[in-house]
């Protein structure tokens, strides 16, 4: 789903952008813009299903005590996410009303970041036998796209689709083919 099509996403856009910030000043040798680049169209919309419902119940509640102008539905959630979502205190609030909201938005973040970088690791360790075997010898430097496939598992772990900038797509899998191997 596009993220402009997302419910909420000037508020998950700037959440994303906050944790983002927070991660860079853990991680100083990772080239941080090109993470963030390749992540975000995954990552908003996990972030979107987890904030939902605490953000849905927010609104109906700022609506019946009246506080949401707006004659239409419409209006009034547009009133909700341009004055309540986007006013540094009213998203802090939200986080007090809902601490584990922040949690699991915080967690989802990090451990997709953790897991792209370990991702780029990986290519880069692997690089010369990538290029001879899936290439066909033509060099790539860097991950165009990502498309995530399938759950998450082993700390946000997941099978990913990767689009190089030579143009080879690879599928990653985050754990030892080695029992595979094995087996057939």
């Amino acid at each position: 789903m596009p993220v402009v099509d997302m419910l909420f996403s000037r508020f998950l856009n700037s959440l994303f952008q906050n944790f983002m910030e927070h991660l860079e000043n853990q991680w100083k040798k990772t080239d941080h813009t090109e993470v963030q680049n390749l992540i975000r169209e995954e990552t908003l919309p996990l972030m979107e299903k987890i904030a939902l419902r605490a953000l849905i119940l927010d609104l109906h509640r700022k609506k019946e005590t009246g506080v949401l102008t707006g004659e239409t539905p419409e209006e009034q959630y547009a009133c909700y996410c341009e004055h309540w979502l986007t006013e540094k205190q009213n998203a802090e609030d939200i986080f007090k009303e809902y601490p584990e909201l922040e949690r699991l938005l915080s967690k989802q973040i990090t451990q997709i970041y953790q897991f792209v970088v370990e991702l780029q690791k990986h290519l880069e360790q692997d690089k010369t036998e990538i290029i001879k075997i899936f290439c066909d010898g033509a060099s790539f430097e860097k991950i165009r796209t990502l498309k995530f496939t399938g759950d998450s598992h082993k700390e946000g772990r997941r099978t990913v689709r990767v689009e190089l900038d030579n143009g080879t797509i690879l599928y990653y899998k985050p754990i030892s083919v080695l029992i595979d191997r094995l087996v057939n």
